[in-house]
């Protein structure tokens, strides 16, 4: 949200909650100060000699109580005023030791039992972005802040120079996070995590979340102590029993608490020798500062122990510099060979017993006080004070079965208790992040520039040896190779090498246009892999391609077919990091096969209002949300988009979409609506256009009429553009002259009479048992039809082949399919073949050619076997079926009519409207379904595709028809032999088309 007046941040910062939030900070970074009295040896090289001498411990408390908000003030107003642009995640961490890093690895590796994919970013990575604040704002923010920062001052007696600094720490840290999360930029996380709850930093984080009712989670990431602060989060990760009872004493732990061991390997018993003559190893293990006289003591006396064979120092993880004496040897990482571990003030104690390394506690060179931890106190660690290093001090303490009775109990949780509580807690947050109602962006990538090879290339050649360049140089050559010299053929080992690779690069991503040639390479790259969803993601986070360039290649993917596309509907989930890529496969899938969207359709456009204007994406997603909130009758975020969008608004609707819009209005009732926009399209649109909605006026019989199929063919000679019009004229209209006297239900959509006619010609024939069929042959027919290739191609029989049953049959097989067909085509009593409606709907001003479309071309082929072949059917158009069949009063009294019926289709039984039900009897046969509607759970799916079965269904279809048996058949191509069969053995058969998808609200259903 953005500030645009004054009044806009009441509404945001400064609330009461705000204050109490802030002032819980103060609190809580300033317990561990006060518990601590050698504090300012852990920060005292942040402190300032100024500092120290404003808060010198002798001026008078009101002195120091003023001085200190002064500083707070200070410290708040020179900081960097920038903000951070929070990433669109599930999950922000906050924290940069490797402590902290470990627990968040931790916390994700649980994760992995929800079985689903988080995106995640530590907040220490972000970036600053220009504040979108103004001094106002800031002023105002520190006004209303200012009066708890006062009686949180008045209540403290003492006020010590590093108190000052970390409470202005955190004032300028939380002041920062309550600005970035209302930038206009920033999302919000589901969950926040933190692994330090005292530090100001991380109290800040943690406090600027919960003041905008984020949920948090809080791992613990070393033991802890009495000194800390209360437990308030929503969600806490302790590490152990000792933990929770400590925090427990401290006071009543807020939110839900688990404690999880945090050890993969079992335990093991602190081995050594106890010989009196036995030499150890002894490594030193220091915390984040040191006390060098300290160590210099201790490292003295270990030196005058003649049973220490060598010394050595592990620094902390996150050491301060540290100028270490010259004769000391340095770890850089964990000893892996026996030793006796002296430990400071650390819970890497707790760490080193598990893994059965005995540990000895001196506190000599800690600045903290002795046994901050208790681990001394508590029987854990055995005491080693200096005066008793130069002797066998291991031999001072055993580790026997009684100390492990007080280990276990404190700090090593059962595997099966862990478990219990792992499972409690998966529990509670997968119910969090059950209410993500949007995909998320993911995080920032982060790019790293490679040197480009030395060599010619084409831009976008350049794109792709950039990101393999870190592969092998042998790799890099044959890519050199392929796109210097443009020839997929030689380099095929190349190109399968980059399909397969799993490398994660970092380059800048391309941001040129691509080209074809590039393209060409990316949709076989594609189609071609081991695992597409993989590469993808690669290619993707490398940067050799694009989003831009990814979505035109997966949209040509698609018309030509290619059940990559499908496998890639499959694998959705592992490209949700790639937001645009993500959300075209989401909606393409939703409007292909009709399986749901991931998310809400509000949180689905409300990702695509967020993405960068880039055009070709933006238009891309905008139309395929556009169509998504017509399938689920969402007018309402119709409007969101027409509102927001950046490409498609409604006064610039592109006819098709205006056309689906207005169908929709009708279809769902809203006749109002349907009369208002219907004007104002149509004095948008040219007289063509102009046509496209009398048609769906003569579709849905609105009060404007319509024209008949012949006055529309006269309509459409006037107004067609010109090469349009001569196609017609010489591939269509002769076929419409010829057949004319046989057109009995070219009006069907809108005439009553006609529907009535077919209606008594299916009624009586089932009453006579005399055998009926009617077959519709659209577009995809034109398969059927294509033996000489007049203009179906056999790329096109192909692509259709791909697109219904996902493979692709041999010249045998689709011969005698096509066959079969025609043969049951040339008995059929009634066919339905290409309007001129279709012609309408599919023609657009700017159209050229009839030809150019795989789809115009079926249409031309069917209507080119009718050219010459002679019929005596009845026609009528392709889409008869629903009209005729839409109506449950007029299929109800075909099942009355029947003794029995015989309904043959790919949906699931227990899928089929009940209203078909107790009419008569009905049996099913079950055929696998559409390729495209696989994924959908309406429908059957089998291991086989139709064709490779089609003629043991078409068996059982002759077998279970007799006289009389309405036989309905919604199967696709493959189904025009079944209804040929049932007609042969006296049945009545019907082609139901895609109103079975309709009965079934599958939501795959067209829009125009």
């Amino acid at each position: 949200m953005l500030f645009n007046d004054t009044a806009s941040i009441d509404n945001i910062l400064v609330t009461e909650t705000t204050r109490t939030h802030f002032l819980a900070g103060l609190e809580r970074v300033a317990r561990v100060i006060d518990s601590t009295p050698d504090y300012g040896a852990i920060i005292g090289h942040r402190i300032t000699d100024s500092l120290r001498d404003r808060f010198n411990a002798s001026a008078p408390i009101e002195e120091l109580r003023r001085s200190a908000l002064a500083e707070w003030r200070a410290m708040i107003g020179k900081s960097k005023q920038a903000t951070y642009a929070l990433p669109d995640v599930d999950i922000l961490f906050m924290g940069r030791t490797k402590n902290n890093l470990r627990e968040f690895a931790f916390f994700l590796d649980i994760l992995g039992g929800l079985d689903k994919k988080f995106s995640h970013y530590n907040a220490v990575d972000l970036k600053f972005s220009k504040r979108q604040h103004n001094q106002e704002h800031l002023d105002q923010l520190i006004a209303h802040l200012a009066p708890a920062m006062v009686a949180y001052l008045e209540s403290r007696e003492t006020i010590r120079p590093e108190l000052v600094y970390q409470l202005g720490e955190f004032g300028v840290h939380f002041v920062r996070y309550l600005f970035s999360l209302t930038r206009s930029d920033s999302k919000h996380p589901l969950v926040a995590v933190v692994a330090n709850d005292h530090s100001p930093n991380p109290v800040a984080f943690s406090l600027a979340m919960k003041t905008f009712n984020i949920n948090r989670i809080y791992l613990q990431h070393a033991e802890v102590s009495p000194s800390f602060p209360p437990l308030d989060f929503e969600y806490s990760i302790l590490r152990n029993a000792v933990s929770r009872r400590i925090y427990e004493n401290i006071s009543p732990i807020k939110g839900n608490s688990f404690v999880i061991s945090r050890f993969k390997e079992p335990f093991k018993y602190p081995q050594y020798s106890r010989d009196h003559t036995a030499k150890h190893s002894i490594v030193l293990y220091t915390t984040g500062r040191v006390n060098l006289d300290g160590l210099r003591l201790v490292v003295e006396r270990l030196k005058a122990n003649a049973l220490g064979s060598s010394i050595y120092v592990k620094p902390h993880p996150n050491q301060a510099a540290v100028e270490w004496p010259t004769d000391l040897a340095i770890l850089d990482g964990f000893p892996d060979f026996p030793h006796i571990a002296l430990v400071a003030n650390s819970s890497v104690v707790v760490e080193l017993l598990h893994q059965g390394i005995p540990v000895f506690q001196n506190f000599d060179f800690d600045p903290v006080e002795p046994d901050y931890y208790g681990f001394v106190k508590n029987g854990i660690a055995g005491p080693a004070p200096a005066e008793a290093l130069s002797g066998a001090f291991w031999n001072l303490f055993s580790f026997d079965h009684e100390w492990y009775s007080r280990y276990s109990d404190h700090y090593a949780p059962s595997q099966a208790e862990s478990d219990v509580d792992k499972t409690k807690l998966l529990a509670e947050i997968s119910g969090l992040f059950g209410h993500r109602s949007r995909p998320r962006a993911g995080a920032p990538k982060q790019l790293l520039p490679v040197r480009l090879p030395k060599a010619k290339l084409p831009p976008y050649g350049k794109v792709i040896v950039n990101g393999v360049t870190k592969l092998s140089s042998r790799f890099v050559l044959e890519m050199v190779k392929y796109i210097a010299y443009e020839s997929p053929l030689r380099t095929r080992q190349a190109i399968q090498e980059l399909r397969t690779s799993g490398a994660h690069l970092a380059v800048h991503a391309s941001s040129t246009t691509p080209d074809a040639k590039k393209l060409h390479w990316l949709e076989a790259s594609i189609a071609g892999a081991i695992n597409p969803a993989d590469w993808l993601q690669h290619t993707l986070t490398v940067g050799v391609i694009n989003d831009d360039e990814a979505i035109k290649a997966l949209d040509q993917l698609y018309i030509s077919r290619n059940t990559v596309v499908f496998t890639l509907f499959d694998q959705l989930d592992e490209l949700e990091a790639h937001l645009p890529v993500y959300l075209w496969l989401s909606f393409k899938r939703f409007e292909i096969t009709g399986v749901e969207l991931p998310y809400p359709l509000e949180g689905m456009i409300g990702a695509i209002l967020d993405l960068p204007n880039l055009r070709f994406i933006r238009a891309s997603l905008e139309g395929l949300a556009f169509n998504a909130c017509l399938r689920e009758n969402r007018l309402d975020l119709l409007n969101l988009i027409f509102e927001k969008g950046l490409r498609v608004r409604r006064n610039t609707l592109s006819t098709t979409r205006r056309i689906a819009l207005l169908r929709h209005l009708i279809v769902s009732g809203n006749v109002e609506e349907y009369e208002k926009v219907r004007e104002e399209f149509w004095e948008a649109e040219t007289p063509f256009h102009q046509l496209k909605i009398s048609d769906l006026d003569n579709v849905f019989g609105t009060k404007h009429g319509g024209l008949s199929h012949h006055q529309t063919e006269l309509a459409f000679e006037e107004r067609a553009p010109p090469a349009i019009v001569a196609e017609f004229k010489a591939d269509i209209k002769p076929v419409y002259n010829r057949l004319r006297s046989n057109m009995s239900f070219m009006d069907v959509r809108y005439d009553a009479e006609e529907r009535n006619h077919f209606q008594r010609l299916v009624v009586d024939a089932i009453r006579q048992k005399k055998p009926f069929s009617m077959i519709r042959l659209s577009d995809g027919e034109g398969y059927t039809f294509a033996d000489d290739h007049e203009y179906f191609t056999l790329e096109d029989q192909l692509n259709r082949e791909r697109h219904w049953w996902g493979i692709e049959l041999d010249e045998v097989r689709r011969s005698s399919i096509t066959a079969n067909i025609r043969s049951v085509v040339d008995q059929a009593d009634v066919l339905g073949i290409p309007s001129i409606h279709r012609f309408v709907r599919d023609t657009h001003k700017k159209s050229t050619s009839l030809k150019t479309t795989v789809q115009g071309r079926g249409l031309l082929q069917v209507l080119h076997y009718f050219s010459h072949h002679p019929s005596s059917s009845l026609f009528g158009e392709e889409k008869m079926n629903i009209p005729l069949f839409r109506s449950q009063e007029a299929v109800r009294e075909m099942l009355s009519a029947a003794e029995n019926c015989l309904l043959v289709s790919s949906a699931n039984t227990d899928q089929l409207p009940e209203w078909m039900r107790g009419l008569t009897t009905i049996s099913h046969v079950t055929v696998p379904t559409h390729h495209r509607t696989s994924r959908n759970e309406k429908y059957h799916v089998s291991d086989q595709p139709l064709p490779l079965v089609y003629e043991a269904i078409n068996e059982e279809v002759r077998r279970k028809t007799s006289p009389g048996t309405l036989v309905l058949v919604a199967a696709g191509l493959a189904g025009k032999v079944f209804i040929g069969s049932a007609k042969n053995a006296g049945g009545v058969a019907l082609d139901l088309g895609s109103v079975m998808d309709e009965w079934l609200e599958a939501g795959i259903h067209s829009l125009h």
